[in-house]
């Protein structure tokens, strides 16, 4: 339970990071 809860956390961080980035390179 633990782990697949930190997965998901996991998941969630690098999908913001990806968007964060993707969200950068078109702004410039």
């Amino acid at each position: 339970m633990i782990k697949h809860k930190a997965i998901m956390i996991g998941a969630g961080l690098a999908n913001m990071a990806a968007a964060v980035y993707l969200i950068q390179e078109a702004h410039w």
